[in-house]
């Protein structure tokens, strides 16, 4: 009820042809409190650090029909017994109480904002019929792909091109028309330069390796003698415990022949068993390592075989691309920087051409 004057505002601003961003930005104008702001704080506006208004929020909002007394359930389900993520249902199977709890908003005003929205989008420029391009719908970056100011995820979105806007490609943006009071500036980088970047990258790595076989087989080497130097620490290490078991055996038997007394014996024996514990951390902490080493070394060659496989590849695969790459960060003025999980240089150490 403190907040009915927001969704009433909402709808009246809707009506009267505002968009859902003019709503947006006339919310955040207003300091307005998002809706998940004020359940978990119950503050009706706005402070400082709080989320803003946007434009996805609104359109949840205005399409959502518990605003008009409606009570709707069913809308997704799951069956984890068989396997089956949360889904959205068809409309027709939603269970709906008419007259559920007291209306915010009136029917009828509710299916003027609803035909309005469909009627906004036949007329709007991205809402016409799609143009007859082929289109490829696979987002191989998905998920590795960051804007560098705000470390949020870009997206990839079409764009289209030409003298006769005849040519579509694929770019990767943030959105910098939400509603919110400081829109982000706008970032993108085009799919066919990561393409590019991605093809260039994998054939400067395998003209420098020049040969799969010998740079795994390098690559073990080094892994190998880092996990043997490892090995013979933990030897060292056990063989230290080893001499402080004697120690504890021997005070035993001085007690037992009487040379001890209890307190000296227990004394020595806690030392010891104190000695021993510390031994055994560091040998545990050694041989966590040793198998990063050997899961490391298993990945590495693995990564040098995929690397390899992407040779005089133009376009790679997704699984391919998410082999190689830890992530891709963009920056202004359409620069980007490509993050392999490994580094190709260390990787191949001193490796030379042969």
């Amino acid at each position: 009820e403190n907040v009915r004057f927001i969704v009433e505002e909402m709808f009246r601003l809707t009506l009267e042809g505002k968009s859902q961003y003019e709503v947006a930005k006339c919310f955040n104008t207003m300091g307005y409190a998002t809706g998940m702001v004020y359940y978990k704080t119950g503050r009706i506006y706005r402070q400082d650090g709080d989320p803003q208004w946007n434009k996805g929020t609104i359109s949840k909002m205005l399409t959502n029909r518990a605003y008009t007394g409606t009570l709707v359930q069913g809308v997704k389900q799951q069956n984890l017994a068989k396997g089956m993520k949360q889904q959205f249902v068809d409309e027709s199977q939603h269970i709906i109480y008419e007259n559920a709890h007291e209306p915010i908003i009136s029917k009828k005003d509710f299916e003027k904002v609803l035909q309005g929205r469909s009627n906004r989008l036949k007329n709007y420029a991205f809402g016409a019929e799609m143009h007859n391009f082929e289109r490829d719908y696979e987002n191989r970056y998905k998920g590795l792909i960051f804007n560098n100011a705000t470390g949020k995820e870009l997206y990839r979105r079409t764009r289209i091109y030409g003298i006769n806007h005849d040519r579509l490609y694929y770019s990767f943006q943030n959105d910098t028309c939400t509603g919110k009071i400081d829109n982000e500036v706008r970032v993108f980088i085009m799919e066919r330069d990561l393409d590019k970047a991605m093809s260039e990258k994998v054939a400067e790595f395998i003209t420098k390796a020049t040969s799969k076989t010998k740079l795994i087989e390098r690559v073990s080497i080094k892994f190998d003698e880092n996990i043997d130097e490892l090995n013979k620490d933990i030897f060292k290490l056990k063989a230290k415990i080893e001499k402080e078991e004697i120690f504890i055996q021997k005070a035993y038997e001085d007690y037992s022949l009487g040379k001890l007394d209890r307190e000296t014996y227990s004394l020595k024996r806690e030392i010891a068993l104190s000695h021993i514990a510390t031994i055994n951390n560091e040998v545990i902490a050694i041989e966590q390592v040793v198998k990063d080493l050997e899961r490391d070394k298993k990945t590495s060659i693995k990564w040098i075989k995929d690397v390899f496989s992407a040779k005089k590849v133009e376009k790679l695969p997704a699984d391919l691309i998410h082999s190689l790459v830890e992530k891709i960060i963009v920056y202004g003025n359409h620069n980007f920087e490509i993050i392999f999980k490994f580094n190709m240089d260390s990787l191949m150490g001193d490796v030379k051409d042969e």
